[in-house]
């Protein structure tokens, strides 16, 4: 159970005071918007690795189902977040500024960005803990194992399939 020192709690905290100052704050300081999104992308980053989640690793705690999915909430947002954030740099950065009123090719842009957050996301954040029943070798590096049985580390939370 997420306590008011862990960094899931913070971290939620974090991504409710973004999606306030992205709702809420003034759309004409375009500058003012990018340097809040860079910050709080910052503050979620610092917040995940100084509690011990990794957005390139499964996310931790899998004895504790709330704690695990909170976890992995954040961990994808984490992705999103930054996939906003490299959208809007590199719409400010390469697109030459009659193109910032050409909504076509931003919008297919950003698609292609999310696109690769969201594969990034499946493939890290949200990647299962499999295990070999005999050898403790992850899915992929059993070829040397004899057993082909896998197991979930905990077996009461992650899916079937795993």
């Amino acid at each position: 159970m997420p306590t008011l020192t862990d960094g899931v709690l913070y971290g939620l905290g974090i991504l409710v005071l973004d999606f306030l100052a992205w709702r809420f704050m003034d759309s004409k300081s375009k500058q003012g918007r990018l340097a809040l999104r860079a910050l709080m992308f910052g503050l979620s980053t610092y917040v995940l690795f100084s509690s011990g989640m990794n957005p390139l690793r499964a996310a931790p705690w899998p004895d504790e189902p709330l704690r695990h999915l909170l976890a992995q909430v954040l961990e994808v947002v984490w992705w999103l977040q930054g996939a906003r954030l490299v959208t809007i740099v590199l719409d400010r950065t390469v697109l030459p500024e009659s193109w910032h009123k050409e909504r076509l090719f931003q919008d297919v842009f950003g698609a292609l960005v999310f696109l690769a957050a969201a594969v990034g996301a499946i493939a890290f954040a949200l990647c299962c803990n499999c295990r070999c029943a005999d050898c403790s070798r992850p899915p992929g590096r059993w070829r040397s194992c004899s057993a082909s049985r896998f197991r979930a580390r905990s077996p009461t939370y992650f899916p079937a399939w795993c």
